[in-house]
């Protein structure tokens, strides 16, 4: 800050956790390290299993998918207010109750454009975008928006709309089908300047199958997340979820990160 230029920063977060009656998902659920490498571009990556805290729109029902990504951003516009961002990963679907070899594998594609509304990095900031996951036969696709709104200092009101087509959701319970599902999400984020912050949301969602009316219905999906600072260059995350899917029973996921942020100055 002194030399008049955002900071640059690393940082990264391994959680642990588990969803409730998997017998697949204890131990470690996700890894992620993010990089701005200066004060326009940001690079990341990571590992996840069925967590996802930024995509709650691909979780429908208890199933477990390992996934790995890669990702880049770059602003640009009067101030550095746009940045657009693309990532690509591949999914790994396991059926441990099938086989233990057997497994579905997608590739996946996300690009996202960010509008900041104003020169603060804290204003109002707007998120449209696409998820493209390639199967060996049809794609899964979704097209989604988030706004991020702060109403206080600390305050900010979270909100997002989604609609897609996913193929082969709820696989051991529903068999490979086409399912419509669109949803929102509304929620709060309280943001402190030491790194303290609980965010909640509330999604409810509409999901249409191809297979079966049994499988449609209206879809319930709660998050809770919270972050504790340890000191300047340490931290705890904690994620809580509570799915009620049309066509599977309700599940629980509970999961607990500790990460590290390091930063320097200039770019």
């Amino acid at each position: 800050a002194d030399l008049g230029r955002p900071p640059g920063h690393a940082s990264g977060y391994a959680w642990g956790g588990s969803t409730q009656d998997s017998g697949e998902s204890g131990g470690l659920r996700r890894a992620a390290l993010d990089v701005s490498v200066s004060p326009v571009v940001r690079v990341w990556g990571g590992w996840d299993r069925s967590l996802i805290p930024r995509s709650p729109e691909l979780i429908r029902g208890p199933d477990e998918w390992d996934t790995w990504y890669v990702g880049g951003g770059y602003s640009w516009g009067s101030g550095d207010r746009l940045e657009t961002a693309f990532e690509l990963g591949q999914r790994k679907q396991r059926f441990g109750e099938v086989a233990e070899d057997v497994n579905l594998t997608q590739n996946v594609f996300r690009l996202t454009q960010f509008v900041r509304f104003s020169d603060d990095p804290r204003g109002t900031t707007l998120a449209v975008g696409a998820f493209v996951g390639r199967w060996f036969d049809r794609d899964d696709w979704i097209a989604f928006s988030r706004l991020k709104a702060p109403v206080g200092r600390e305050l900010s009101v979270l909100g997002s709309l989604s609609y897609g087509r996913n193929i082969g959701t709820n696989w051991i319970e529903t068999g490979r089908h086409a399912d419509k599902d669109g949803r929102a999400y509304l929620g709060l984020a309280w943001e402190t300047e030491k790194g303290f912050a609980v965010q909640p949301l509330i999604g409810v969602g509409s999901v249409s199958s191809d297979r079966s009316d049994e499988l449609s219905g209206t879809l319930v999906d709660l998050l809770l997340e919270g972050a504790v600072p340890l000191g300047r260059s340490a931290g705890i995350r904690v994620f809580v979820r509570h799915q009620r899917p049309p066509g599977s029973e309700p599940f629980t996921v509970i999961a607990a990160g500790l990460g590290f942020k390091v930063g320097w100055a200039g770019g």
